[in-house]
């Protein structure tokens, strides 16, 4: 970043941050704490790659890179926190964390059969899983230094909309219209997928396109549920509207998926007594959205969504290559040691605008250097077993979501955000099969983490308000999906 360009960021910083510290502390009630959640939002966002290649060090043979190293330190700072300040919110994690604590050591135990158990040849397994593990110890400690009520997870909400909604959709978008101009002031890591009329698709900072747009298409949804429930309607109108804008432009069948997803998922209980409301709603965000898609279409061939490619012959060969490498052995083939060198700092070519991979071959197949699919890669990494687990712990999450929406019968006010959350928790159990990028790469697996912990306070929040009898006034469940009347 040149001189001027760092003049030019430091300026905005000092003007831009102090007026939304007062803004959000003014008009959104913000305490000490929901500025914490929101740092820790903006944490993985404003850390600049070229901050991340500058620092490293080398662990057992492994290359810890700067992101990685800057959480050891902030989750120190959070878990004094937790322990110095008092504990505000209890997650009831026993399933999960059995979960977690046994793919950790299946992990271990895989990579010493496959590697053997010296230290160096345990280097592989501990990167591969610390690469998630550190993220969801951050997430869980930043989010649980929230209390444990609904006003302050309507903050969080609030916030995720803010970073992942606002800021993530601009900045992708900027990414992919000034991909050049973009790359070259923040140093970011960008893709260029070159197609028939030139158009490039560019990194964030949390990842790749795919990634990003993902987390843009669960903001969509919170934003979504905030208007259906009539709460800041123009600020999440808006919102959507970017999410559904950087989801266009990320050209990525998946995430336009999950799109459709999370809007079936939102809507389709309301539509049998609220039909008129949905279509309305939805109708809006079309034809605010259709400018939008009709910029891109000038720019790129929607036929693509629909044809076979190259890009899923890929998935597909990538997807029976690491499905065979799981069926080989009940443990798999550990943890980093097989699909590596995605784990590894990424090798530039020319102007730095290209990631570089090793191919992969399995059997005969030419595989990609990950499988994009959550589950086979731990069915390949960890076995059956790790399949299993990995299972497991999506449905406790489920659980836990299906626990809000029942509570949420007592307060009408949250059936939306329980809805949302719901939708939120299918999203990534589907998405995971089409991407892995949260389980090999930190920056996702923040982003990853900090849903999920948000979704556990939410349910906790709820049990919290029904047992504290806050909520004496609702004698009898409310069953009835109502929403507020429009004005």
């Amino acid at each position: 970043m040149s001189a001027a360009s760092a003049i030019l960021f430091v300026f905005l910083v000092a003007i831009v941050v102090p007026v939304a510290v007062m803004i959000l502390r003014q008009k959104a009630g913000y305490t000490a704490s929901d500025f914490l959640a929101l740092g820790l939002f903006l944490f993985p966002v404003l850390f600049l790659r070229r901050w991340n290649l500058t620092a490293y060090i080398i662990l057992l043979g492994r290359p810890y890179m700067g992101f990685t190293l800057a959480l050891v330190p902030l989750l120190g700072g959070l878990a004094v926190i937790h322990f110095v300040g008092g504990r505000h919110s209890t997650f009831r994690m026993l399933g999960l964390t059995a979960c977690i604590a046994g793919l950790f050591l299946l992990g271990l135990l895989s990579g010493m059969i496959n590697a053997g158990s010296a230290a160096l040849a345990l280097g592989a397994p501990l990167q591969a899983d610390v690469t998630w593990i550190l993220p969801l110890a951050v997430a869980y400690f930043g989010i649980k230094a929230v209390p444990c009520t609904l006003e302050h997870n309507e903050r969080l909400r609030l916030s995720y909309v803010l970073v992942f909604g606002y800021l993530m959709s601009i900045l992708a978008l900027a990414t992919a219209l000034f991909t050049r101009q973009m790359s070259s002031l923040f140093g970011w890591h960008t893709v260029w997928a070159g197609t028939e009329s030139g158009f490039a698709r560019g990194f964030t900072p949390i990842g790749s396109t795919i990634t990003s747009s993902f987390f843009s298409a669960l903001a969509y949804c919170l934003c979504l549920g905030e208007i259906l429930r009539k709460r800041r309607v123009a600020f999440h109108i808006v919102g959507a509207i970017l999410c559904i804008g950087a989801l266009l432009f990320s050209l990525s069948r998946s995430t336009m998926l999950v799109l459709v997803l999370v809007t079936f998922l939102m809507c389709w209980k309301l539509w049998a007594r609220h039909t008129g409301k949905i279509v309305i709603t939805l109708l809006v965000l079309a034809i605010l959205a259709a400018p939008v898609g009709f910029a891109l279409s000038r720019r790129y061939d929607f036929s693509r969504f629909v044809r076979a490619g190259r890009s899923i012959r890929n998935r597909y060969n990538s997807a029976m290559a690491a499905a065979s490498l799981g069926l080989e052995s009940p443990l798999g083939k550990g943890p980093g040691l097989f699909y590596a060198s995605v784990r590894l700092p990424l090798r530039e070519k020319g102007s730095g605008t290209k990631a570089v991979y090793d191919p992969i071959i399995i059997g005969d197949v030419v595989s990609a250097a990950e499988p994009h699919n959550s589950y086979l890669l731990f069915l390949a990494e960890r076995g059956i077993a790790g399949l299993a687990i990995f299972a497991t712990l999506f449905l406790l999450l489920f659980q836990r979501t299906r626990r809000a929406c029942r509570l949420a019968d007592w307060v009408p006010s949250e059936k939306m955000a329980a809805r949302a959350y719901r939708a939120i928790l299918i999203s990534i159990a589907f998405f995971a099969l089409t991407d892995s990028s949260p389980w090999i790469s930190v920056k996702p697996a923040l982003a990853l983490w900090i849903t999920i912990m948000m979704m556990l306070h939410h349910t906790q929040s709820m049990e919290a308000a029904v047992e504290q009898g806050e909520l004496a006034a609702y004698e009898e469940p409310e069953y009835d999906e109502e929403l507020p009347a429009y004005a």
